[in-house]
């Protein structure tokens, strides 16, 4: 059976309220100098896609580009992509109840899925 709307609202607001202070919690610990270790990084060595986004996401917050671009360039650079995704999932969500993407959204999301795995390759091959 499908929920009410504003059922799905409140789900959704309360997600997204997660999402704020779980970002808030995350920032105070870099804050004090307890960064969010990378347990991919800690466990084989190796950088993943994602290492360098607390960085990243702190020096974007002091509109530092160019830190932000040196933390992480991959994800800077497709996170409008990956933030257009998750609205069109929202949205998704809100009017059907179930955050489904259409099959060009799912096209980018694939796309962007390998060359985030891509970039994950490159960065330890050649030490970025």
């Amino acid at each position: 059976m499908n929920e009410p709307v504003y059922i799905r609202i409140r789900k959704l607001t309360v997600g997204l309220l997660g999402l704020l202070i779980t970002g808030d919690i995350l920032y105070a610990l870099w804050a004090i100098g307890h960064p969010l270790p990378c347990f991919f990084r800690r466990l084989t060595g190796l950088r993943c896609p994602g290492c360098g986004v607390t960085h990243m996401c702190v020096a974007l917050l002091h509109g530092q580009w160019a830190a932000a671009w040196q933390a992480n360039p991959c994800l800077l650079l497709f996170s409008p992509i990956i933030g257009y995704l998750l609205t069109r999932m929202a949205a998704g969500y809100l009017k059907n109840g179930h955050p489904g993407l259409n099959k060009r959204d799912e096209h980018i999301a694939v796309a962007l899925v390998v060359i985030l795995i891509a970039w994950g390759v490159f960065r330890n091959l050649f030490g970025y």
